[in-house]
């Protein structure tokens, strides 16, 4: 096994074996509680993992030959496989199937009680972990989604829910790929709160009641709402966080966002960090080596590209005409 880190918030293991027997120790560990085996001759097994201090993992799986897997419990995250090559059998007690190139299910539920999930498998495929931790800070600051979500089935709600999955999972792995993006704690946690928010939206849930918040949403609330996201742009914050510090819960600041300035709470910390990003372009000499990525990573924007569009929006111009001029 080789190992190699990015200090604190992204590392990447690798493990390469012929024996199925090792094979089968691997998953043991690098799963909750599966069980695993193989006879097939000339068998050979790879596994990628880059995992993240964020609450959330991808991994990169090649297996050659028949595979019998048993997770007897779901554990404690969320974790979505694709099928990239080959075929996955999943059965769970939600459904029976067969999983073709391009298919995608949940294979774990953070859910309580036991889930045994048994696949019989063999191929590639790609897999993303997400702690029920950060899909539950996540669903508490939507409040259409309850703070402890439950899924209800096993694949996405749609085709093209798959395919917002696959796009946005994709460019998660080519961020984190990416070595001054992986150094920025905004852009590692950002990637992994998008994660959540749209695992929530594309596979179904059973969401809970959510308080209306509607007396609490007060220019008193806002005021104290952007207070804090005015001292803290470059800190991880959450709308937990901001509700906490105005007094009230998650729903009553959105609304009252809502209400006095016709946004969100979330829109309006992008926008003081571009105004911080746009300062920090102004202020680059020339030869000292910033970049318009290393200023759109270090304030949280993890495609250069949006950063350049969200930029032009607001300024009239590209982020690297201001950066040369």
């Amino acid at each position: 096994m080789s190992h190699s880190e990015s200090p604190e918030l992204v590392s990447t293991w690798n493990f390469h074996t012929r024996d199925p027997d090792e094979m089968a120790e691997f998953l043991s560990t690098a799963y909750s509680r599966t069980l695993a085996s193989s006879d097939h001759p000339g068998y050979r097994f790879s596994h990628t993992r880059t995992a993240t201090t964020a609450g959330y993992a991808m991994d990169s799986v090649f297996n050659s030959g028949p595979t019998a897997l048993e997770a007897v419990d779901a554990g404690d995250a969320l974790v979505v496989v694709t099928v990239e090559s080959g075929s996955l059998r999943h059965r769970s007690p939600f459904a029976d199937e067969w999983l073709r190139p391009g298919d995608m299910c949940v294979s774990a539920l953070p859910a309580p009680g036991a889930q045994r999930v048994t696949s019989d498998w063999q191929g590639h495929t790609r897999a993303q972990m997400l702690t029920a931790e950060l899909l539950s800070s996540t669903a508490a600051e939507d409040p259409e989604q309850s703070r402890r979500p439950r899924f209800s089935g096993t694949g996405p709600a749609s085709p093209s829910a798959a395919g917002q999955w696959q796009r946005l999972t994709h460019h998660a792995e080519q961020t984190l790929s990416n070595p001054q993006a992986a150094r920025s704690p905004l852009v590692v946690t950002g990637l992994g709160r998008l994660l959540a928010a749209t695992a929530l939206l594309v596979f179904p849930t059973e969401p809970g009641p959510e308080p209306n918040g509607s007396a609490d949403a007060t220019s008193t609330t806002l005021r104290r709402a952007i207070t804090y996201i005015e001292s803290h742009p470059s800190a991880d914050v959450t709308m937990v966080d901001i509700a906490r510090a105005a007094h009230v819960t998650t729903r009553a600041v959105q609304l009252a966002f809502q209400r006095h300035l016709g946004t969100t709470p979330m829109a309006y910390l992008r926008r003081v960090r571009l105004d911080h990003a746009h300062r920090d372009l102004l202020a680059a000499q020339p030869g000292d080596g910033t970049t318009v990525s290393s200023v759109a990573y270090r304030w949280g924007f993890s495609s250069p590209g949006r950063f350049a569009a969200h930029y032009r929006q607001a300024y009239g111009r590209y982020p690297s005409r201001t950066l040369h001029t």
